[in-house]
């Protein structure tokens, strides 16, 4: 086995930055001690921030790869693409939604998109519920939704309360990569990937 060399994906500049931060967050994570008694937990800043990273690129890289395709100098052209940017912005769900409209990528096809649409659920319980399941994820069916896709991604609830772990950012990290590298390999094959830097 020695000698053997593994081919590695070249990623685009915006994929390495992204997942350079990914690892930097996660290094810094791995420093911290336990919390005490009354203090927050780690988990609960770093494991959104990584969420966040993975978004920013499928945002900006969805952005940046249609803003190319609208002509110049054309005002019907430029209107048209200031209110699909506006829309597509709008929301996780619209991103999503405008990747597989504008570019025919859907993330279904993700091979860890069930891992990832649980860590959104938790990412949302800990940002906008404070580490509770929120209204809007326990009003249609008393969380069970919710709990399910948190259930993908093994993140554990008691009661309304998210209980993340070491393993549960360690998962994010993973996850977050594998969709960054698996939306850069789909922009590659549709021919994106120039417009997002790559000479």
């Amino acid at each position: 086995m020695s000698g053997l060399v593994l081919p590695r994906v070249v990623l685009s500049q915006a994929a390495e930055d992204a997942v350079t931060v990914v690892n930097r967050t996660f290094a810094w994570f791995t420093t911290l001690s336990a919390p005490g008694p009354g203090s927050a937990q780690p988990e609960s800043v770093v494991l959104p921030h990584l969420l966040a990273v993975g978004e920013e690129f499928t945002r900006e890289s969805l952005l940046e790869c249609s803003e190319r395709q609208v002509l110049p100098g054309l005002a019907i052209h430029e209107s048209l693409w200031e209110r699909g940017e506006r829309e597509a912005e709008q929301s996780w769900e619209s991103v999503k939604a405008s990747w597989k409209a504008w570019h025919g990528i859907n993330f279904a096809s993700f091979p860890q998109y069930e891992q990832h649409q649980g860590l959104v659920e938790a990412r949302n319980a800990v940002v906008h519920g404070l580490g509770r399941l929120t209204r809007r994820q326990t009003r249609k069916d008393g969380g069970k939704g919710t709990k399910t896709k948190l259930k993908k991604a093994k993140i554990d609830v008691v009661g309304s309360s998210i209980v993340l772990k070491f393993d549960d950012v360690q998962l994010a990290r993973l996850v977050v990569i594998g969709l960054v590298e698996w939306l850069d390999g789909e922009m590659r094959a549709r021919g994106l990937w120039r417009a997002v830097g790559v000479p």
